[in-house]
């Protein structure tokens, strides 16, 4: 009763924080998407249970996961950010492919698919890609973001949307991310600001719910960023959330 009173806790204040946010509905008549020859790294393995619901798995992940029991009510309960701002932020539309790391159900992803060419959802939470594969146009892969199984460069595109706090290594993950990034490719982070005072509290739910979350400054984030080479600043600032966008410098073709 105390982790559920305390996960309740956070994901009201989240809800609070988070109205009159846009809500981007699926087309109902959206075709099946195929999966993609995606290029894997050499270490990919499959789990055979997550192939028949088309989730390519990269290893197993026994932990504990908070957002495999949120994952029935997340999409209702936690509203996406507008569709209108990303977009600009991230310069699409892009006949590349967009990853959406820690991307869980796809409700960030799903509004942005019409505008790339191909577009990834990566996300520890089983369950969480079951909703996402349930979208139909979204490719979920389970695998740690501080592990990612891509090639270098693949994606000219990358987005993370309230989910580093999250990741549990946030300097490998920042490291990870810029890797698989294409030269010439953009990185947009939207994460909650710790320096405003209702962020604090959501902080302090998910410590009491044990989510095991780190909120880092978004200066902190900026510097990350830039350490991997990344030209790096803060575009956008609200009374919850910041948006870092972080560009590869161009070595060759997007």
């Amino acid at each position: 009763m105390y982790w559920l009173a305390s996960h309740l806790c956070a994901i009201a204040l989240r809800r609070a924080a988070s109205a009159g946010c846009c809500i981007t509905s699926r087309s109902s008549d959206a075709a099946e998407a195929r999966m993609p020859s995606l290029p894997f790294s050499k270490d990919l393995r499959f789990d055979a249970p997550a192939q028949r619901c088309r989730v390519i798995v990269t290893k197993r992940m026994n932990m504990f996961n908070h957002f495999d029991i949120l994952a029935p009510v997340y999409e209702w309960v936690i509203s996406p950010p507008d569709p209108t701002r990303l977009k600009t932020l991230l310069r699409l539309p892009t006949d590349g492919w967009l990853l959406d790391a820690g991307g869980g159900t796809g409700r960030v992803a799903a509004t942005l698919r019409p505008f790339v060419g191909g577009l990834v959802v990566g996300d520890q939470s089983l369950r969480m890609l079951r909703r996402a594969y349930e979208k139909r146009t979204l490719h979920p892969v389970r695998a740690q973001v501080q592990r990612l199984p891509f090639v270098d460069g693949f994606f000219s595109r990358i987005l993370v949307v309230d989910a580093l706090h999250h990741f549990s290594d946030q300097s490998a993950a920042v490291r990870e991310l810029a890797r698989v990034l294409a030269p010439g490719g953009r990185l947009v982070i939207e994460e909650p600001d710790i320096h405003r005072p209702a962020v604090k509290l959501v902080a302090l739910a998910e410590r009491m719910a044990l989510m095991g979350s780190t909120f880092l400054a978004p200066e902190v984030v900026r510097d990350m960023l830039a350490a991997q080479g990344l030209r790096a600043c803060i575009v956008e600032r609200d009374r919850f959330s910041a948006w870092i966008v972080a560009d590869k410098p161009s070595g060759g073709s997007q």
